[in-house]
């Protein structure tokens, strides 16, 4: 309980007496410390640049909200390395196991999902044994091989089996009888990938 003012108070005594609850609540407004009915935006997500790109190089998303970012995923995957220019600019680190997908953003906001999708191109890194007739399994390893379709060696237009992905980082292929000797090519997310120079040897059975 305030005590009362003796009756000779200045009139302006009283009436600041009377606002200094007032003031105190302004201060506290306008330094972040009362929020009131203000709210943080739900971000958005309005483009990303390369839509395409093999791992270890970036990607920049652009949208709006992006401040307060608390995970990004790619294909649901979680991406472990990325950084927040600014609210409307964030930048990723394509990793190792990516997989095709959309990107996903979680902010202390909301979620915001691209509308388009992301493309890992496949690599080859290398592959085992380098030579081999007709039937031999080859082990491929590299990066993006997820949804592979197709494994060729040489020349050979059409590959009579199937790869099986074993993961984004490697899959089996067999050598089929269209094979010749020459480069390794996978097909994956519709982006074909080559060995080089890296030549595997079909030998006689």
């Amino acid at each position: 309980m305030r005590a009362p003012f003796p009756p000779n108070a200045s009139p302006w005594r009283r009436v600041l007496r009377a606002c200094l609850p007032c003031l105190a609540l302004a201060a506290l407004t306008a330094c972040g410390g009362i929020t009131g009915n203000s709210t943080t935006a739900a971000p958005t997500l309005s483009g990303f640049a390369p839509t395409a790109m093999t791992v270890g190089n970036t990607i920049v998303l652009t949208g709006s909200g992006l401040t307060n970012t608390q995970s990004v995923t790619l294909n649901g995957l979680t991406v472990p390395t990325w950084v927040v220019n600014s609210d409307t600019q964030l930048t990723l680190l394509v990793p190792p196991t990516a997989v095709t997908g959309t990107l996903q953003i979680v902010t202390t906001a909301g979620t915001v999902t691209s509308g388009s999708v992301f493309t890992v191109i496949p690599q080859i890194s290398g592959f085992t044994p380098a030579s081999g007739p007709v039937g031999t399994q080859v082990t491929v390893t590299g990066s993006g091989f997820v949804g592979a379709t197709r494994v060729t060696f040489g020349t050979e237009t059409t590959a009579a089996n199937s790869p099986q992905v074993v993961s984004a980082n490697e899959l089996y292929a067999t050598v089929d009888a269209n094979a010749t000797t020459g480069a390794l090519e996978v097909v994956a997310s519709g982006v074909t990938a080559t060995s080089g120079l890296a030549s595997f040897t079909v030998t006689a059975q």
